[in-house]
Protein backbone atom coordinates (compact mmCIF):
# COMPACT_ATOMS: atom_id res chain seq x y z
CA UNK A 1 0.00 0.00 0.00
CA UNK A 2 1.18 3.42 -0.82
CA UNK A 3 0.77 6.31 1.63
CA UNK A 4 0.02 9.70 0.31
CA UNK A 5 2.04 12.55 1.74
CA UNK A 6 -0.68 15.13 1.28
CA UNK A 7 -3.30 13.52 3.54
CA UNK A 8 -5.52 16.05 5.21
CA UNK A 9 -6.16 15.93 8.98
CA UNK A 10 -5.24 17.47 12.29
CA UNK A 11 -1.84 17.24 13.90
CA UNK A 12 -1.41 16.07 17.47
CA UNK A 13 -0.71 19.60 18.84
CA UNK A 14 -3.88 20.90 17.18
CA UNK A 15 -5.98 18.11 18.68
CA UNK A 16 -4.42 18.67 22.12
CA UNK A 17 -5.14 22.42 21.93
CA UNK A 18 -8.81 21.83 21.05
CA UNK A 19 -9.09 19.27 23.87
CA UNK A 20 -7.52 21.69 26.37
CA UNK A 21 -9.91 24.49 25.40
CA UNK A 22 -12.90 22.12 25.61
CA UNK A 23 -11.92 20.93 29.10
CA UNK A 24 -11.47 24.52 30.23
CA UNK A 25 -14.88 25.59 28.92
CA UNK A 26 -16.63 22.59 30.44
CA UNK A 27 -14.81 22.85 33.80
CA UNK A 28 -15.14 26.60 34.39
CA UNK A 29 -18.92 26.98 34.89
CA UNK A 30 -19.18 24.60 37.89
CA UNK A 31 -16.44 26.52 39.70
CA UNK A 32 -18.11 29.88 39.08
CA UNK A 33 -21.59 28.57 39.80
CA UNK A 34 -20.54 27.02 43.13
CA UNK A 35 -19.56 30.39 44.63
CA UNK A 36 -22.65 32.00 43.10
CA UNK A 37 -24.82 29.26 44.60
CA UNK A 38 -23.41 29.99 48.08
CA UNK A 39 -24.28 33.68 47.72
CA UNK A 40 -27.79 32.82 46.57
CA UNK A 41 -28.19 30.36 49.45
CA UNK A 42 -27.29 33.09 51.96
CA UNK A 43 -29.74 35.55 50.40
CA UNK A 44 -32.45 32.91 50.30
CA UNK A 45 -31.93 32.21 54.00
CA UNK A 46 -32.37 35.92 54.80
CA UNK A 47 -35.58 36.00 52.75
CA UNK A 48 -36.91 32.92 54.56
CA UNK A 49 -35.99 34.51 57.90
CA UNK A 50 -37.86 37.71 57.05
CA UNK A 51 -40.90 35.77 55.86
CA UNK A 52 -40.89 33.68 59.03
CA UNK A 53 -40.67 36.75 61.26
CA UNK A 54 -43.55 38.36 59.36
CA UNK A 55 -45.63 35.19 59.68
CA UNK A 56 -45.09 34.86 63.42
CA UNK A 57 -45.73 38.59 64.01
CA UNK A 58 -48.93 38.45 61.98
CA UNK A 59 -50.07 35.47 64.03
CA UNK A 60 -49.51 37.53 67.20
CA UNK A 61 -51.25 40.65 65.88
CA UNK A 62 -54.12 39.21 63.86
CA UNK A 63 -55.01 36.19 65.99
CA UNK A 64 -54.06 37.57 69.41
CA UNK A 65 -51.59 34.78 70.18
CA UNK A 66 -48.23 35.16 71.88
CA UNK A 67 -45.50 33.91 69.58
CA UNK A 68 -41.82 33.18 69.93
CA UNK A 69 -38.71 33.16 67.79
CA UNK A 70 -35.76 31.27 69.30
CA UNK A 71 -32.20 31.03 68.03
CA UNK A 72 -30.06 27.95 68.62
CA UNK A 73 -26.52 28.64 67.34
CA UNK A 74 -25.07 25.26 68.37
CA UNK A 75 -27.87 23.35 66.59
CA UNK A 76 -27.86 25.77 63.62
CA UNK A 77 -31.61 26.43 63.97
CA UNK A 78 -34.07 29.29 64.24
CA UNK A 79 -37.42 28.10 65.57
CA UNK A 80 -40.76 29.93 65.29
CA UNK A 81 -43.65 28.87 67.52
CA UNK A 82 -47.05 29.94 68.77
CA UNK A 83 -46.69 29.70 72.54
CA UNK A 84 -48.71 26.86 74.04
CA UNK A 85 -49.76 25.36 70.70
CA UNK A 86 -47.35 22.64 69.63
CA UNK A 87 -49.26 21.65 66.49
CA UNK A 88 -50.08 25.14 65.20
CA UNK A 89 -49.55 25.50 61.41
CA UNK A 90 -47.34 28.59 61.90
CA UNK A 91 -44.82 26.58 63.95
CA UNK A 92 -41.73 25.82 61.92
CA UNK A 93 -37.95 25.66 62.05
CA UNK A 94 -35.35 27.15 59.74
CA UNK A 95 -32.15 25.16 59.45
CA UNK A 96 -29.11 27.26 58.66
CA UNK A 97 -27.32 26.46 55.39
CA UNK A 98 -23.66 25.43 55.59
CA UNK A 99 -22.43 28.92 54.73
CA UNK A 100 -24.56 30.62 57.43
CA UNK A 101 -23.93 30.64 61.18
CA UNK A 102 -25.37 32.49 64.17
CA UNK A 103 -22.56 34.30 65.99
CA UNK A 104 -24.70 35.69 68.82
CA UNK A 105 -25.93 33.72 71.83
CA UNK A 106 -29.10 31.64 72.05
CA UNK A 107 -32.05 33.94 72.64
CA UNK A 108 -35.83 33.81 72.83
CA UNK A 109 -37.80 36.66 71.28
CA UNK A 110 -41.47 36.89 72.29
CA UNK A 111 -43.98 38.83 70.22
CA UNK A 112 -46.86 40.14 72.34
CA UNK A 113 -50.36 39.08 71.44
CA UNK A 114 -52.42 41.70 69.56
CA UNK A 115 -49.55 44.24 69.27
CA UNK A 116 -46.69 42.13 67.93
CA UNK A 117 -44.27 44.10 70.09
CA UNK A 118 -41.10 42.43 71.28
CA UNK A 119 -40.11 41.75 74.86
CA UNK A 120 -36.43 41.43 73.93
CA UNK A 121 -34.59 43.77 71.58
CA UNK A 122 -31.18 42.11 71.44
CA UNK A 123 -29.47 41.85 68.10
CA UNK A 124 -29.00 38.60 66.25
CA UNK A 125 -25.74 38.36 64.35
CA UNK A 126 -25.26 35.98 61.45
CA UNK A 127 -22.13 35.19 59.47
CA UNK A 128 -23.13 34.65 55.85
CA UNK A 129 -20.43 33.87 53.28
CA UNK A 130 -17.80 35.45 55.54
CA UNK A 131 -19.77 38.67 56.08
CA UNK A 132 -21.35 39.67 59.40
CA UNK A 133 -25.04 40.55 59.08
CA UNK A 134 -27.16 41.65 62.00
CA UNK A 135 -30.88 41.60 62.57
CA UNK A 136 -31.73 44.60 64.76
CA UNK A 137 -35.15 44.91 66.33
CA UNK A 138 -36.48 48.37 67.10
CA UNK A 139 -37.37 49.20 70.66
CA UNK A 140 -40.89 48.21 71.64
CA UNK A 141 -42.10 47.48 68.15
CA UNK A 142 -41.85 44.36 66.08
CA UNK A 143 -40.02 46.24 63.35
CA UNK A 144 -36.52 45.21 62.45
CA UNK A 145 -33.69 46.02 60.13
CA UNK A 146 -31.18 43.68 58.51
CA UNK A 147 -27.84 45.32 57.87
CA UNK A 148 -24.27 44.46 57.06
CA UNK A 149 -21.75 45.12 59.82
CA UNK A 150 -18.90 47.22 58.43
Amino acid sequence: MKRRLNEKGFTLPEVMLVLLISVFLVGLPPIVSASYAEKIEGRLFLEQLQSSITLIQNEAVLNGKRTKMATYPSNRLVRFTVVGESSHPANHTLTLPDNVSITSLSEDYYFSSETGNLSNINRITFRINGEDIELVFQMGSGRYEIRKIE
